[in-house]
């Protein structure tokens, strides 16, 4: 039988400026999830010496990390590292009040919060910022490792392939987009409540809100920066994307959270061909997407450069033991940051509507090129065999 490629494919650059390159690329993440998947079960081109460890925690679109870093790709290293801690914190709880009653337990800013100001009501604990903070922070960074892994490996990556995916590129976006939708909706809705909470009355749940959301993004950082998945065309565009929402904590953090929640769960649908469903997702997506992402960005816009004069004078100056910052350069450079992440969502906005429009004209498209996306991917059960 005649080979089915006669020359050598040409490999796509690193990352494409061209917004007309990223609509025809499959592997771009607002791009792929929203075109013509191939049929369940349709059968790809193998490859021989794929990289995928016998353990199966690396897949064929992942890189191996150092030793060092394998708590990022294997969710009983990174459960080791979590329960150590714990367990030497209940050891000294159990052990001190014998030996050295009074004494603080060492273990306990690890994983718990730091800085506890008694001059607080006990309905109403405050805290401080504390250089155990970081600790915390490399802590839930950890953690959210383990969570992303642990449902890829026991939840995600066996409902997808019980769903019908056989191709172990989709099954490892399937994963991606099945922990985005468990994070974001669970964040979403604790920022909702965090932030509308009357007279802001949970300093220590904001504080702790704000701290695993920075070890969430992160996560996500070292992920993308180390190239332990597959990067995607727009690499660049994700890696500014995270820098300025770790600049831009709080409300932010909340805009982002509700839409990414909804763009997920339209993805997934997507890979498992429910195409009203999908749809309807997506449109609920883009609604979802407008008032957050456009609406209340440009009111934060608003506020920032008409209403910063309104805090307190005690506020605006940098005293890091008080916990104020609000210096006079502050406001605009936090405008600028804002702005910068809103030029990056009406990139991303024009690109979705472009994308539904397409959609809405063509009603079809050809998926012989989602086949090729996965050309060099083995499907699941070659991977195993």
């Amino acid at each position: 039988m005649a080979p089915r490629h006669t020359h050598p494919r040409k490999r796509p650059a690193a990352f494409q400026p061209s917004t007309a390159q990223i609509e025809k690329d499959l592997n771009h993440q607002l791009v792929s999830p929203f075109l013509p998947q191939t049929p369940l079960g349709s059968s790809t081109p193998s490859r021989t010496g794929s990289p995928a460890s016998s353990n199966g925690f690396l897949s064929a679109s992942r890189r191996v990390p150092p030793w060092w870093l394998q708590w990022a790709i294997n969710p009983y290293v990174a459960l080791k590292l979590l329960v150590t801690p714990v367990v030497l914190y209940l050891n000294w709880k159990l052990v001190a009040p014998y030996v050295a009653p009074g004494l603080p337990n060492p273990f306990a800013p690890i994983f718990l919060l730091s800085g506890y100001l008694p001059t607080s009501k006990p309905e109403q604990p405050r805290y401080a910022k504390s250089y155990y903070d970081l600790i915390f922070l490399a802590y839930y960074i950890v953690f959210f490792s383990f969570i992303r892994e642990y449902l890829a490996i026991k939840v995600s990556r066996p409902f997808a392939r019980y769903l019908g995916l056989r191709k172990e590129g989709k099954i490892d976006r399937f994963a991606e987009q099945f922990y985005a939708v468990v994070y974001f909706a669970f964040f979403g809705a604790w920022g909702y409540r965090v932030m509308d909470y009357p007279h802001w009355d949970m300093p220590g749940e904001l504080k702790r809100y704000y701290l695993m959301q920075f070890s969430y993004w992160l996560q996500q950082l070292i992920v993308l920066v180390l190239g332990l998945e597959k990067p995607r065309k727009d690499y660049n565009m994700l890696v500014a994307h995270h820098f300025v929402t770790l600049w831009l904590v709080g409300a932010v953090y909340m805009s982002m959270d509700i839409p990414d929640a909804f763009f997920a769960a339209s993805k997934l649908l997507n890979y498992i061909q429910w195409e009203r469903a999908k749809m309807v997702a997506f449109v609920t997506f883009i609604g979802v997407w407008t008032y957050f992402r456009h609406y209340l960005n440009f009111k934060m816009l608003w506020s920032v450069w008409y209403e910063s004069h309104l805090a307190p004078e005690a506020s605006k100056q940098w005293n890091w033991s008080a916990g104020t910052y609000l210096v006079s350069w502050l406001p605009g450079f936090t405008f600028v940051s804002i702005f910068a992440l809103q030029i990056l969502n009406l990139f991303w906005y024009w690109l979705i509507w472009k994308i539904l429009i397409k959609a809405i004209i063509t009603r079809t498209a050809d998926d012989e090129r989602s086949d090729d996306e996965d050309e060099d991917e083995p499907t699941a059960n070659e991977k195993h065999d």
